[in-house]
């Protein structure tokens, strides 16, 4: 549809307000403006009228007035634009795999876990449920200098994870629950106080962490994923083990080199 088909004329706008006229009292103006001889031409029927029910249920709903003019104008407004999708890294299984079939699991595919989001709630928890299991594989020496455990989220992670609960669901992971055991009261206490901390077992030494060891880091760059996290065990300045993680949707998760996508099982319990 070219710019000036889509153009409204001042006499096709003033012929529009005259058949408000009549109920310039009702917010909504009477039925017979839903007459398609009240649709602007070039404009598409089917989206004028759904546009105009909206505008029209929001002037009912606030109270507000609208003069016929103006809904108008909004039902016939483009329509904003979408923001383009981030590029992925070619080097993500994700990616490499998408023209071809993937092989998974029933327990895999059907994910058991605390919501809202399976990219922004169980991926994160898994991820650092794994780099937990990662740090406690260190050697006894290493692990005796560990001081803290870090969690920077980036992207989409950093950008809405306060509204998807990702560094409850990451801290969470860092003491050691998983998705589909951890008990909903404990992420429910973390966001009634957030204060609270816990002690990490590694070897001999104990760490502690809060919620404030999950930094929502930079929400722009050049990510490999939208959903990039990186997990670091400290010692002091030093960092003992880093790895950056990717949440790539659906709970499944993929990590920087990653040759091939692992497969993390989970034990559900069965309740009888």
């Amino acid at each position: 549809m070219s710019k000036n088909e889509n153009e409204i004329s001042n006499d096709q706008l003033r012929r529009i307000e005259q058949l408000c006229e009549p109920d310039r009292d009702d917010p909504l103006g009477p039925p017979a403006q839903l007459d398609s001889a009240a649709i602007p031409p070039g404009v598409d029927r089917r989206t004028f009228l759904m546009r105009s029910a909206v505008v029209g249920a929001t002037v009912v709903i606030t109270g507000a007035q609208m003069s016929c003019q103006d809904r108008t104008a909004r039902a016939t407004a483009p329509s904003p634009k979408v923001p383009d999708t981030p590029p992925l890294s070619a080097d993500l299984n994700v990616v490499k795999q998408e023209k071809g079939p993937v092989m998974t699991t029933l327990d895999e595919f059907y994910k058991v876990g605390p919501g809202p989001s399976s990219s922004h709630t169980i991926g994160p928890m898994r991820i650092t449920y794994d780099f937990y299991q990662r740090c406690t594989k260190l050697p006894p020496d290493q692990l005796a200098k560990a001081t803290a455990l870090k969690v920077y989220l980036f992207g989409s992670l950093s950008a809405t994870g306060k509204g998807h609960g990702t560094e409850r669901a990451s801290l969470a992971g860092l003491v050691g629950k998983e998705p589909a055991t951890v008990d909903p009261a404990f992420l429910d206490g973390l966001r009634d106080n957030p204060d609270q901390s816990f002690p990490v077992k590694l070897g001999a030494k104990t760490v502690n962490v809060t919620l404030k060891d999950v930094v929502f880091d930079s929400v722009k760059g050049d990510f490999p994923h939208p959903n990039t996290m990186t997990c670091k065990l400290m010692a002091g300045d030093k960092v003992l083990l880093e790895q950056e993680y990717y949440s790539v949707g659906g709970g499944f998760i993929e990590w920087k080199d990653t040759r091939r996508r692992r497969r993390i099982r989970q034990s559900i319990p069965i309740r009888q």
